[in-house]
């Protein structure tokens, strides 16, 4: 694929940047370098600054749920929306290990489906939505396939765990 795309760390760094420029708390970029043979990406690296702060808890769930819909509200996907991928410095909630995609098919489906899998990590995070949007189809059909693909995510897991006991046996 890094035959049509940047690689990895380039898609990091940039996402980084887009961060910053959208206004958002996250970590300084600093650089990110690929090396290309014949075309392709075949090493890389990004940098950016340490974050100061603490992982975020249950007990941060209104900070982390209003940067994310934040976020959300400027039309981006975060990519893994866990409680563990921000930092709490003080008060606020900084971005940490995500990868930033503007949704172009299905856009609010997509965003309330990465809400609802930040509510599967902070699941008090359900009350820091409008009442419209909680009440919603749309956010009652994101639920649900949000909750499919993990499960299917949970199958392939375990059947993955299985084959490699069965491979070793």
């Amino acid at each position: 694929m890094t035959l049509f795309r940047p690689g990895e760390s380039i898609r990091q760094h940039r996402s980084i940047e887009t961060l910053r420029r959208l206004g958002q708390r996250g970590p300084d970029p600093i650089l990110g370098a690929e090396r290309r043979q014949a075309g392709r990406v075949v090493d890389g690296f990004f940098l950016y600054g340490f974050v100061e702060g603490r992982q975020a808890t249950s007990r941060d769930t209104q900070a982390v749920a209003e940067a994310l819909l934040e976020l959300h509200g400027q039309g981006y996907l975060r990519g893994d929306p866990q409680a563990q991928n921000f930092i709490m410095e003080g008060d606020q909630a900084r971005f940490i290990d995500f990868k930033m995609e503007r949704p172009r098919l299905f856009p609010k489906l997509r965003l309330l489906m990465e809400y609802s899998k930040f509510l599967e990590s902070l699941p008090f995070g359900y009350r820091y939505l409008d009442e419209a949007t909680r009440d919603s189809r749309t956010f009652r059909l994101a639920n649900a396939l949000q909750a499919g693909l993990s499960c299917l995510r949970r199958w392939r897991k375990g059947a993955k765990q299985h084959l490699k006991g069965w491979h070793r046996g």
